[in-house]
């Protein structure tokens, strides 16, 4: 009896999160998985979704019903805690979304005069600088400065699995 109020409670929970505005699992969840999912990890001969860096759990979508803007979140969880690439992965993933054809595929799926945006984070438990890391990616300043230094972009280009694009 007991277990039957704790399982009814916790579904309440979620439910609650979905009326809120969370969508997880959601097929725009799916399309921006599908959007990263040749992306080379820069360390390991791997995609970001085999190293289980980039998945659908960590995908989420919050729309605010007052005003029509949504927010789409992406976790970045390293392979380890003290890996350096983190915030370069996360560069690449924007990079990926930011570029123009990926913006009109967006803009298909999102009703008419919505706006939207990218917010990306690094889990607490999965690194040590998350913080750090998840404002830098956050930051447009040091993300458009960034993608003008010519070794990351050089290390951009190395990372897209060009035969499976």
């Amino acid at each position: 009896m007991l277990e039957k109020k704790m399982i009814t409670t916790e579904e309440e929970k979620k439910k609650k999160k979905i009326k809120i505005g969370y969508r997880k699992w959601s097929p725009l969840s799916v399309k921006f998985l599908n959007f990263v999912k040749n992306i080379l990890d820069p360390e390991f001969p791997r995609t970001l979704i085999f190293l289980k860096v980039v998945s659908l759990e960590g995908i989420w979508i919050k729309n605010f019903k007052n005003y029509p803007f949504s927010v789409f979140g992406i976790s970045i969880i390293p392979t380890i805690d003290r890996c350096s690439m983190s915030s370069l992965i996360g560069i690449f993933i924007e990079n990926v979304l930011f570029q123009k054809p990926t913006q009109q595929k967006v803009d298909f799926f999102l009703p008419k005069n919505w706006n939207w945006k990218f917010s990306f984070g690094i889990p607490k438990f999965s690194h040590f600088k998350s913080e750090q890391y998840t404002k830098q990616l956050n930051d447009k300043e040091r993300i458009s400065a960034a993608f003008e230094n010519r070794g990351v972009r050089t290390t951009i280009n190395k990372c897209y699995n060009n035969n499976l694009l």
